[in-house]
C-alpha cells in the first residue's frame, strides 16, 4: 500500500518546524500523507479505512473513562497521518520541507495546545526503536521495540516521543484532542452606588526587597520571524519599531552581553540587540531620547580624540625606536647570513633591519591597553576610544611585525620565523595579562585598589563617608547616662565599618534600569551611582599626551630624523581609517573581520611602500613615501586590539582564536612575501 502511495506521489514532507511535533523529537524526517487527501473512490483509501474505523473506535471506548482517570475529556481527533521513513538509498533532498504560512502555524499551534493523547500504529514491514521521552521529572524513561501490528497511545503532556526505523517502516498516527475553547462577549451591567464616593483604598505596598525588571522579551506580532520583517510593518504601516543598539552611542559592555544569553541573564545585563522607538522610527530624535545636541555630534569628539591620541601613540613608537635604534631584540633574524671573509650578498631579495618588529612597543601597548579596558567605563567615552583605538593601537604594529617575518623568510631563517612568532605571539599575550593585574593591583576581578590609592577614583565614595560620620542617628544610647563614652565610640566605629562596606558594596553595582540612586536602609543620603574619573585625570592624561608630543619632535630634531613630522601628520588618516573599520565588527561578531581587514590592507601599504623607497633617490617624495610606512601603515594596522580580541571571551573557543590569529599571520604572508619577491 506504501509503495502504491508512493508511486502515485501522495507522499510529501512536513514544514520544519512541525515536525518535531509531528514526528517526535530528534526525528530525521519522513515523508508523510493523510487519509483524507486520497480520492473517494480511490481503491487505497478502501484499504486504509478500516484501520481509521480502527481509530475511532478507540475514541469511542476511552472516551467515557478519561475524566476519571486523567482529569479531560476527548472531543476529537486529527485526521489519519501516514509516516513512511527514508529508506537507506533514498536521497532527502527529493523532499524538501516547505516553508509554513502563517495560517498553517497558527493551527499547528493550536494542534499543539488541545492533544492529550497520542495514537501510534505500527504497520511495519520493518521494526524500529520507540522511545518515551519524559517531560516531568517524576516519569521514567521508556524503550520498546515497534513490531508490524504493534499500537501504543501514550499521555502527551508527560511525554514525547522519538522513533527509529530501522528500514522502511509505515506508521499511522492520530492525535485525541480536547474540547476548543470558545470566548463569548457579554454585556457587562451593575449598580455603581456600592463603590461609594470615595476612591477605593488601594493595596498594601508589598514587603521585603523591590526586584527589577532588568529585561522582558515578547513576541513580534504581524508574523515578523525577524527584525527587518518587524520593521518592514511598522515603517510602510505603523507607529512602532525596533533598531538596532548603536555601539557609538552607549558602552554595551556595561548593559548588554550579545553573544551568551545565560551569561547576561547572571550578571544582569541585556541580551537584546536592539531597542524600541515610537513615531518616526527612521529618524534619530534626540530630543526623544533626551540628549543634548552638543552630544548628537560627539562622533567629531571621538573622532578628535582618537586623531590626538594616534599622534601620542606614534611619537612614542618612533620615539622609543630612536632611543633603541641600536638594540638587536633578537626575536627575529631579517640580516642576511654571509659567511665570514665573503664579500656582502648582493641578492636583491636580502633584507635587512634593525627594528625587531617594534617588539618594545607592542609590549607596551598591550600592557596599556589592559590597563584602559579595565577602567573604560571610569573613563569618558571619548576619552576611552581615543586611548585604545588611537593611543595603543597606534603604539603597537602589526605591519611592521610582519613585514620582519617576512624578511626572515626571505633570508632563508624558515625555522627561526615560526619560532620569533610564537616568541612574540606569547609575550604579548602575557603583557596583555600583565597589564590586566596591574590595573587591580591583583586585587580580584574589580580593580579598586588602583583606583582608590592611585588617585584615579572621584571622591564622591570619600564624601559620603562624611556625610555618615558628620550626621549620626540619634540612638537610645545617646540618652543613657549609665553607658560610657568608650562604649559609644565602639559602637559608633562599628556603625561606620559597616556602612563603609555597604557603601563600597553599592558604589561598584551598575545600575542601569533604575535612575534614582540606591541608598542605605535607614539613611537618607543617596550613594554615588558610579565611579568616573574627574575632570583633573582627563585633562592630565591629555596634557602627558601633549608632553609625549614634545619630546618625540626634540628627539626628532637631536637625531636629525626630520621624517618625523611627516609620520605624525600620516598617523591620524591611518587610525581614523582603523577606528572607522572597527565600527562594522558588530555585523560580522563574534569574529572580528574589519580588524583583519585592517590588519592586512596595512601589511600592503608598508610592502609597497618599502619597496618605492628603495627605488626612489633622496628627497621629500622619498620622506613622503616613508612617512606613509611608519605614520599610516604603522596606525592602520595594530597588535594590541588583535591582542585584546584573542583573550576575549566573545571571540569563542581556542580553536577559533587559533584560526583568527592563523588567518591574521597567513593573509600577511600572503601580501607581504609577493611584494617582498618583486625586485628579485
Amino acid at each position: 500500500v506504501a509503495q502504491r502511495l508512493e508511486q502515485e506521489g501522495h507522499f510529501s514532507r512536513l514544514p520544519s518546524r512541525f515536525e518535531a511535533g509531528y514526528l517526535g523529537v530528534s526525528s530525521s524526517g519522513a515523508k508523510v500523507a493523510l487519509l483524507e487527501a486520497l480520492g473517494a473512490k480511490s481503491p487505497l483509501r478502501e484499504e486504509l479505512a478500516a484501520q481509521d474505523r480502527s481509530v475511532g473506535e478507540h475514541l469511542r471506548l476511552l472516551r467515557p473513562h478519561l475524566q476519571d482517570a486523567f482529569g479531560f475529556d476527548l472531543y476529537s481527533r486529527t485526521k489519519l497521518m501516514l509516516q513512511l521513513s527514508f529508506s537507506p538509498s533514498e536521497e532527502k533532498t527529493q523532499f524538501l520541507p516547505p516553508p509554513a504560512s502563517s495560517q498553517e502555524a497558527d493551527a499547528f499551534l493550536a494542534l499543539m495546545g488541545r492533544k492529550r493523547l497520542c495514537l501510534l500504529r505500527f504497520l511495519g514491514p520493518s521494526s524500529g526503536r520507540l522511545r518515551l521521552v519524559p517531560k516531568v521529572a517524576d516519569s521514567a524513561e521508556v524503550t520498546l521495540t515497534a513490531v508490524p501490528n504493534m499500537q501504543v497511545l501514550f499521555l502527551t503532556e508527560q511525554y514525547d516521543y522519538s522513533y527509529e526505523p530501522q528500514g522502511e517502516s509505515l506508521t499511522l498516527q492520530s492525535f485525541l484532542l480536547e474540547e476548543p475553547l470558545e470566548f463569548e462577549f457579554e454585556t457587562a451591567g451593575g449598580s455603581l452606588s456600592v463603590i461609594g464616593e470615595g476612591p477605593l483604598p488601594g493595596p498594601a505596598p508589598p514587603a521585603g526587597p523591590q526586584v527589577v525588571v532588568r529585561g522582558m522579551a515578547s513576541r513580534d506580532p504581524c508574523s515578523a520571524d525577524n527584525h527587518e520583517q518587524l520593521w518592514t510593518v511598522f515603517r510602510h504601516a505603523g507607529c512602532d519599531g525596533f533598531l538596532e543598539i548603536p555601539s557609538t552611542r552607549f558602552d554595551l559592555d556595561l548593559y548588554v552581553d550579545f553573544d551568551d544569553q545565560q551569561r547576561a541573564v547572571a550578571s544582569g545585563k541585556s541580551y537584546c540587540r536592539h531597542q524600541g522607538h515610537c513615531e518616526g522610527v527612521d529618524i534619530f530624535d534626540a530630543a526623544f531620547f533626551n540628549i543634548p545636541e552638543k552630544e548628537v555630534r560627539s562622533i567629531a569628539v571621538t573622532a578628535l580624540s582618537v586623531a590626538y591620541f594616534s599622534c601620542v601613540g606614534l611619537a612614542l613608537r618612533v620615539g622609543i625606536a630612536m632611543l633603541v635604534r641600536n638594540l638587536d631584540a633578537g626575536l627575529t633574524t631579517t640580516s642576511a647570513i654571509v659567511p665570514p671573509g665573503l664579500p656582502a650578498d648582493p641578492h636583491p631579495c636580502r633584507m635587512s633591519s634593525t627594528a625587531a618588529g617594534y617588539f618594545l612597543q607592542n609590549v607596551l601597548g598591550c600592557v596599556l591597553m589592559a590597563i584602559i579596558a579595565r577602567h573604560k567605563a571610569s573613563m569618558n567615552e571619548h576619552l576611552a576610544v581615543g586611548l585604545s583605538s588611537g593611543l595603543c593601537g597606534s603604539l603597537t604594529t602589526w605591519a611592521t611585525w610582519m613585514g620582519e617575518e617576512a624578511a626572515t623568510f626571505m633570508n632563508g631563517s624558515i625555522y627561526e620565523a615560526f619560532v620569533s612568532l610564537f616568541a612574540v605571539l606569547c609575550i604579548c599575550v602575557a603583557s596583555f595579562g600583565f597589564g590586566h593585574f596591574v590595573a587591580g593591583c591583583g586585587m580580584g576581578d574589580e580593580p579598586r585598589c588602583f583606583d582608590e590609592h592611585c588617585g584615579l577614583r572621584s571622591l564622591t565614595e570619600r564624601l559620603s563617608r562624611r556625610i555618615f560620620r558628620g550626621a549620626p542617628e540619634a540612638t537610645e544610647s545617646e540618652g543613657d547616662e549609665s553607658s560610657t563614652d568608650g562604649e559609644r565610640m565602639e559602637m559608633e566605629e562599628r556603625e561606620l565599618e559597616e556602612e563603609a562596606e555597604y557603601v563600597d558594596a553599592m558604589a561598584w553595582e551598575i545600575h542601569v534600569d533604575n535612575p534614582s540612586r540606591p541608598s542605605i536602609p535607614g539613611h537618607t543620603k543617596s550613594l554615588p551611582k558610579m565611579v568616573i574619573l574627574s575632570d583633573a585625570v582627563h585633562v592630565v592624561i591629555f596634557a602627558c599626551g601633549l608632553v609625549v608630543i614634545v619630546v618625540f619632535l626634540g628627539l626628532c630634531a637631536h637625531f636629525q630624523y626630520y621624517i618625523g613630522l611627516f609620520d605624525i601628520a600620516f598617523a591620524p588618516a591611518g587610525a581614523l581609517l582603523r577606528w572607522w573599520l572597527s565600527l562594522f565588527n558588530k555585523y560580522t561578531a563574534p569574529f572580528p573581520v574589519f580588524t583583519l581587514v585592517a590588519n592586512t590592507l596595512a601589511c600592503v601599504c608598508n610592502g609597497f611602500s618599502a619597496i618605492m623607497v628603495k627605488r626612489m633617490g633622496e628627497g621629500l617624495a622619498r620622506d613622503a613615501v616613508s612617512a606613509v610606512s611608519t605614520g599610516f601603515a604603522g596606525s592602520l594596522s595594530t597588535v594590541s586590539t588583535l591582542i585584546a580580541e584573542l583573550r576575549s571571551e566573545h571571540l569563542g573557543g581556542i580553536r577559533l582564536r587559533m584560526f583568527y590569529f592563523l588567518t591574521s599571520f597567513g593573509l600577511a604572508m600572503a601580501v607581504l612575501l609577493p611584494i617582498h619577491t618583486m625586485p628579485c
